[in-house]
């Protein structure tokens, strides 16, 4: 009997500390591998972004990406889901472009924010840039995309 509760404990501890070292996957997607690491810079994106083109080109790249600094255009849709016990309600925003100046060397995140006006007063949308390359991160911008 001691030898079956040793077991049970002995594979709950496993099944608990499994979970603790899952390390989530992230994709990295290069938009121009001919561009040395030196010039590239990272953007995360984090919210329901449905990315279509880059600079005019189109794309599929989920995860984070890594392209040439400078001057870049994305061109996405990007859903925001709310869900409660009885319903869940998507407002889907289309053709959303976005244009900035991204430095070399740094990592950014593009977040989605739905933003509560009160209650049955609906939402407003925006977009906000921050840059994660500290551990702090700053926020640099944010686009106001619309409301519900």
């Amino acid at each position: 009997m001691k030898n079956k509760v040793a077991l049970f404990v002995a594979f709950g501890a496993a099944v608990l500390l499994s979970s603790c070292f899952s390390i989530p996957k992230t994709y990295k997607t290069y938009l121009d591998i001919s561009t040395p690491k030196e010039k590239n810079t990272t953007v995360k994106f984090e919210g329901e972004f449905y990315l279509k083109k880059w600079n005019d080109t189109n794309i599929f790249a989920p995860g984070d990406v890594i392209l040439p600094a400078g001057n870049n255009s994305f061109l996405f849709d990007l859903h925001f889901t709310f869900s409660n016990q009885q319903s869940t309600t998507t407002y889907k925003m289309e053709d959303i472009e976005l244009r900035y100046l991204f430095e070399a060397g740094k990592k950014y995140t593009l977040r989605s924010r739905a933003k509560s006006l009160g209650l049955f007063k609906g939402w407003e949308f925006s977009i906000e840039l921050y840059d994660s390359t500290t551990r702090k991160p700053e926020l640099l911008k944010e686009w106001k995309i619309g409301h519900s």
